[in-house]
C-alpha cells in the first residue's frame, strides 16, 4: 500500500497505511478494506461539498500513457439521496491544482453509472448505465487508459469505450466511499484493488 494514501474526514490525509485503522477505514474478518462514512460529517477537503474516506494512487499520468485499475467492490448505502462514488480518475493541473474527475464510477439507488467528462470543463459529461440493479452485490471493475482511450468492463465484459482527445491534465486513481449526500451513511468494501 505504500503507492497509495488515505483520506479521511478533517480532511486528514493517512500516509504509512500498514496496520492503520480507524471508524473511517478497516480491514475485516475476510481481509476486505472497508470504508465507512456519516455523510452529515464535516471536514470535506478544499474544493468538495462531501467528505470522503477514499485512497488515492499516488502517480500522476497522462490519459496518452498505459494505466489501468482492477477492483471487485461492493458498497452499503443508506445516503439520502442515494449517491456513492467508489472508483475515480481525477485530474490534476501541472502546477498540482485540482481539476475536474475524468470519471466517476457511482452507485445511485443501487444502479451502477460511469460518468464520463466530455470536454476539460466541469460540464457537461455523459452518464453511462453500467449495472441496473446491482445493489449490494459484488461487481467487478477493470478501467483501462491507453493511447487516449478510457475503456471500462463490468464482470468481464466491456462497457464503454470512449475516446479522450480533448484531455490534457495530469491524472491519478481514487478508490472508496465518496458519498454525494450530506445525510445518512455508507459503507464500501473492496476485496480486490490494484492500480498501475
Amino acid at each position: 500500500m505504500h503507492e497509495w494514501k488515505l483520506t479521511i474526514p478533517g480532511p486528514i490525509e493517512i500516509k504509512k497505511l500498514e496496520g492503520y485503522s480507524s471508524q473511517y477505514f478497516d480491514l475485516n474478518a475476510e481481509k476486505e478494506m472497508c470504508f465507512h462514512l456519516d455523510a452529515s460529517e464535516k471536514g470535506a477537503t478544499t474544493n468538495a461539498h462531501f467528505v470522503r474516506s477514499e485512497l488515492r494512487h499516488l502517480p500522476n499520468w497522462l490519459v496518452t500513457e498505459t494505466h489501468a485499475l482492477s477492483a471487485e467492490v461492493r458498497a452499503v448505502s443508506h445516503l439520502k439521496p442515494d449517491k456513492v462514488t467508489v472508483v475515480q480518475i481525477h485530474g490534476i493541473t501541472e502546477d498540482k491544482k485540482d481539476a475536474p474527475p475524468l470519471l466517476r464510477l457511482a452507485l445511485n439507488s443501487g444502479d451502477l453509472y460511469a460518468i464520463i467528462k466530455t470536454t476539460p470543463e466541469r460540464q457537461p459529461e455523459d452518464k453511462v448505465l453500467l449495472v441496473k440493479g446491482l445493489g449490494t452485490s459484488w461487481v467487478k471493475i477493470d478501467v483501462l487508459v491507453e493511447a487516449a482511450q478510457l475503456k471500462i468492463s463490468i464482470n468481464g465484459v466491456e462497457k464503454v469505450s470512449h475516446a479522450l482527445p480533448y484531455w490534457k491534465f495530469m491524472n491519478y486513481f481514487k478508490a472508496g466511499c465518496y458519498p454525494q449526500a450530506v445525510e445518512g451513511t455508507a459503507d464500501v468494501m473492496f476485496r480486490k484493488l490494484t492500480a498501475r
